[in-house]
């Protein structure tokens, strides 16, 4: 694990390898055992890295290497769980190694096989920059869902590439100006999209994309791997096993998956939350050690939000080696002012937030970390996908609007008042900013357009900016149009959402402590073999993942994990008006505001006052939070 940077000017370039130094020191808290570059001035290419060593940790696993040929040079983030199969295959083709490291791997196979051939094979994480000194074309690949993330751009006759956005402020050609339109679109969505970001004429290379730009000036881009092209391909066929036999087949994937993640030469942990995915990961891994594993969970002064007791009784179920740490707002203090810096582009999702404090817990004792990311897209967890297939069934469409302006006319603090009466253990958490977003939903005229409102917290960012224009979200793509509206929504989370939004967030905040995040769940085949199973085997009319509740009950006990979904959030709207409320003022004044240059002051000061007061109702702390983290951003980069 590492980060990456670098650059490419076709016909050569001055002093490349003095700024690829520049641009990959501000990446040394993703990589702080080691920072190198290779260039080559006559070609104008420089390659980065600074590494964070953890899989052989000597020299010979140093980057950027070269191919055996001496024709392929790589920087490259990431892991390659099948690397010791692979490199057995290359050795039979007479391949030979000087250390152990998977990037050598990697090397020798794209140099074997080619590069879209040799992708394919690869089961793991990984974002690598290749230049083909034969041929003098730069490659730039991501993995198949999107976990590591990899940014390009052209600026003057450069283009760039880092493993962050702040890598690309160290090079002289940086303008880093603003798109008006992202701005807009992350206000709608708490993320800037991809392909955009924040910046004009800088892209995210998309999961499962290969990038190419060769020395005539041509630049081919190529998915080796995509849901659409599975989707087409007709290997989506819904599966024809029985329900036992899919359990037995997904048991076999998932476990092969966590004990791939746990190749390691430094220690390794994983976070629990004590909800269905994290739990499922730490018993697998514990199944496949000899000693109790590193779990690591944090907790909140607040019994609507905090999970930690959970988590604590799972560990003591399955046997990790626990820690805990319940944080209050002070702690949450502490970290907010460096999210703008940490995500690099404005971000807003708030559980940024304990994913930042536990990654800073877990970074004392570990290197890598597990966790359950994923779970909800994959095997359909969210309660968006069991509240649109219940009401897509039991409610003609007259109806609807009706009983959306009906639940919609209740306060979300009443329905939370309301909620108390029901005992806690089986209790959901935000019941009324639920209640509402199923309002929303059934305002809508259509599953898809249900989507859009459903994932937005801002309907009409306009209100808020000087300019307008927005960049959405990949619309939903054709080929998935005639699959049900749980499979519709599962494949648009994890082209959008997933990757964007919580990858993003996990990647952001552990790297910023120099610890690697692994997503077993996210393995590539795992998502394949999840998505061709029949609705009814993953979601029922109340429930959603049975297919993992279905493996976590042979390992934990129901009576520790019967309770209700409550996902990783934080009590944001007592944090606000409370104790985040002077850092809140300062980032909302009026000249704060008027100085990022988009908001528009007297809207935003209106919606704060009138929050201040308890007189907003429904997702306002949220869009606050949007407005808040933008603002922070500002404070960071300007």
């Amino acid at each position: 694990m590492c980060g990456i940077a670098g650059f490419y000017r076709r016909g050569g370039a001055r002093s490349p390898e003095t700024i690829c130094q520049e641009m990959t020191a501000r990446l040394t808290h993703r990589g702080p055992d080691q920072q190198k570059v290779w260039a080559e001035p006559e070609t104008g290419i420089a390659l980065g890295q600074a590494r964070l060593a953890i899989i052989d940790l000597s020299e010979t696993g140093a980057q950027p290497m070269t191919s055996s040929d001496g024709r392929w040079v790589i920087t490259y983030n990431g892991e390659i769980y099948n690397h010791t199969e692979l490199r057995a295959e290359l050795e039979e083709h007479g391949r030979v190694f000087r250390g152990g490291s998977d990037t050598e791997v990697v090397l020798e196979a794209i140099s074997e096989w080619g590069l879209q051939a040799a992708l394919v094979k690869f089961i793991g994480m990984f974002a690598l920059a290749i230049w083909d000194r034969s041929k003098r074309e730069l490659h730039l690949a991501r993995d198949h869902l999107g976990v590591k993330p990899l940014y390009w751009g052209q600026s003057n006759d450069f283009v760039l590439f880092a493993s962050e956005l702040k890598a690309f402020h160290a090079h002289p050609c940086w303008s880093g100006e603003v798109d008006p339109s992202s701005v807009a679109s992350y206000l709608r969505y708490s993320y800037v999209p991809a392909p955009h970001t924040i910046y004009r004429d800088v892209w995210k290379l998309e999961p499962g994309q290969v990038i190419t730009f060769a020395t005539s000036g041509v630049v081919h881009a190529q998915a080796y791997w995509s849901l659409p092209d599975i989707k087409e391909a007709g290997a989506l066929k819904t599966d024809s096993r029985t329900d036992d036999e899919a359990a037995a087949r997904c048991e076999a994937l998932l476990g092969d998956a966590v004990s791939r993640s746990m190749i390691a030469d430094v220690p390794i942990g994983v976070l629990l939350s004590g909800g269905i995915d994290s739990t499922l990961v730490a018993a697998l891994m514990q199944e496949s050690s000899a000693t109790p594993v590193r779990s690591f969970s944090i907790g909140f002064g607040d019994g609507d939000y905090d999970e930690s007791v959970h988590a604590a009784a799972v560990a003591r179920h399955i046997g990790t080696d626990h820690t805990e740490l319940v944080i209050d707002p002070r702690d949450a203090m502490d970290c907010i002012p460096k999210m703008g810096s940490t995500f690099d582009e404005p971000f807003g999702d708030a559980s940024q937030v304990p994913t930042y404090l536990i990654a800073q817990i877990a970074a004392r004792h570990v290197r890598v970390v597990l966790s359950g990311d994923g779970g909800d897209e994959v095997f359909g967890g969210y309660n968006r996908y069991i509240y649109a297939r219940r009401l897509q069934n039991i409610l003609p469409d007259t109806l609807k609007p009706l009983v959306g302006k009906a639940l919609s006319g209740i306060s979300t603090g009443a329905w939370d008042r309301l909620s108390r009466l029901v005992p806690e253990r089986q209790r959901p958490s935000q019941v009324g900013q639920k209640i509402h977003k199923t309002a929303q939903y059934l305002s809508e005229t259509s599953p898809d357009r249900a989507y859009l409102r459903l994932v937005s917290q801002w309907q009409n960012p306009e209100e808020i900016l000087t300019t307008s224009a927005e960049h959405t979200i990949k619309p939903f793509h054709s080929a998935f149009m005639n699959e049900d509206v749980v499979f519709r929504y599962r494949a648009q989370d994890m082209v959008t959402y997933l990757p964007d939004d919580i990858l993003t967030k996990v990647d952001r905040a552990t790297m910023a402590h120099s610890l690697e995040s692994r997503v077993p769940l996210l393995d590539h085949r795992v998502v394949a073999f999840a998505l061709r199973q029949p609705t009814d085997r993953l979601i029922s009319a109340n429930k959603g993942k049975l297919m993992l509740r279905r493996m976590l009950a042979k390992r934990v006990p129901d009576k520790i994990m019967n309770r209700p979904k409550r996902g990783f959030a934080v009590p944001l709207e007592r944090w606000l008006v409370n104790e985040l409320r002077d850092w809140s003022e300062t980032l909302l004044s009026p000249d704060a505001l008027a100085r990022s240059g988009h908001l528009n002051p007297d809207p935003i000061r209106q919606l704060w006052a009138d929050y201040k007061a308890g007189f907003t109702d429904s997702n306002h702390q949220y869009r606050l939070w949007n407005i808040l983290m933008l603002q922070q951003w500002h404070e960071a980069w300007g």
